[in-house]
């Protein structure tokens, strides 16, 4: 429980996670400290495995990070477990499905404080891992549940009808500074910019993206455009797509880049983000493009309707449908260049009313405050 008044200069709030790479969770959970500290919390970081992408960024903000050493999950229990029970925190806040579970089985043995866990992707009921569903039975143990979307909330209650009243949206935020418009050049005589900032998985659905640019570029008497990809690899994906690239003749419009950590430069140098994801939960590259003012064509897929609005600051499509990511694509091709100037301040003004700092900080303090009031 929360054993000191709700005060900031008083709170200690431990965030964990597995580590701090560059995926979505981190970004969030690194925003999420960060946050904190500046509203005056003493906040640590714990993480457990390889991953030190956001490590720089917390230490700039003088946030303390304990690596837990141990490679199994029961010494990696009772490490988090003796943590715990070592700096006293009044709440633990514990993102994605392992360090939620992990949280949740030490806070059996142990617990004196607020536990907030928070589930972080969506993937559909019949794909999901008996592993993962296992992990959801333990979520009685937490104080609050968090979910990134809509679509996992509405999950989590099908699955568990219990856990309705300590389940909580919280979108993501986007650091909206440095995430922002930038001028562009007239897209009249010039190559379109098209960028996917995306894992090379099989979810992120790379062949039926290919399939689409592939009928394109066939199809002709289009303005001259060109897809950018990057992202990590999984383990043999990216060999797969680069020869499914080469086989349909794409080396001219189309390339594959390992991640880049220039995300805003990326987005601002590019005229639209595609993201042709299979399933997803509120993927980070989308907001990041919203903010940017690049406009967004995506997989009509979980929260995607929250986030883009057709013809407005973007196009939705068939993610299992080649044919229905070519006509999204075309249909932003063929824009007048007023429409597109529209559509980019359309975009940002989603992202100010959908992911500003102050709505995320002020949800997790909220947050803190109701579960304490009903325990």
């Amino acid at each position: 429980m929360l054993n000191q008044s709700l005060k900031s200069d008083t709170i200690r709030v431990l965030c964990f996670t597995d580590n701090m790479g560059s995926g979505g969770a981190q970004r969030q959970l690194s925003y999420l400290a960060i946050l904190l500290k500046r509203k005056g919390y003493d906040v640590t970081v714990a993480t457990y495995s390889a991953g030190n992408f956001f490590l720089p960024t917390l230490t700039e903000h003088e946030i303390p990070i304990i690596q837990i050493s141990a490679k199994s999950k029961l010494a990696r229990i009772v490490s988090f477990l003796r943590i715990t029970t070592s700096i006293k925190p009044n709440a633990v806040i514990a993102f994605q499905e392992t360090p939620s579970f992990m949280a949740e089985v030490s806070s059996i043995f142990c617990k004196s404080y607020t536990l907030i866990v928070s589930e972080r992707q969506t993937i559909p009921i019949e794909k999901l891992p008996r592993m993962l569903r296992f992990f959801k039975f333990f979520h009685r143990f937490a104080d609050s549940i968090t979910s990134n979307s809509h679509t996992n909330h509405d999950q989590l209650i099908s699955l568990h009808p219990e856990y309705k009243n300590k389940v909580t949206v919280i979108y993501n935020t986007v650091d909206l500074k440095r995430f922002y418009p930038k001028l562009h050049a007239k897209i009249v005589g010039r190559v379109i910019r098209l960028v996917v900032l995306a894992s090379h998985k099989p979810q992120k659905n790379f062949a039926a993206l290919a399939l689409a640019l592939s009928h394109l570029h066939q199809e002709g008497g289009l303005p001259s455009f060109h897809v950018d990809w990057y992202g990590d690899e999984a383990p043999g994906c990216l060999a797969v797509n680069l020869a499914l690239a080469e086989k349909l003749g794409l080396e001219k419009i189309l390339t594959l880049y390992s991640a880049t950590e220039d995300v805003p430069q990326v987005l601002g140098d590019s005229d639209a983000l595609i993201h042709p994801a299979l399933w997803e939960g509120l993927p980070n590259s989308v907001c990041e493009a919203l903010a940017s003012g690049c406009p967004v064509l995506m997989g009509d897929v979980c929260d995607a309707r929250e986030l883009v609005t057709e013809g407005v600051n973007g196009f939705l499509f068939d993610p299992t449908s080649s044919e229905s990511i070519a006509s999204s694509i075309r249909g932003f091709l063929l824009l007048s260049p007023e429409r597109l100037a529209d559509m980019r301040v359309q975009a940002r003004l989603r992202a100010e009313q959908l992911f500003d700092e102050s709505r995320f900080i002020s949800s997790y303090e909220n947050l803190l405050r109701q579960v304490e009031t009903t325990r």
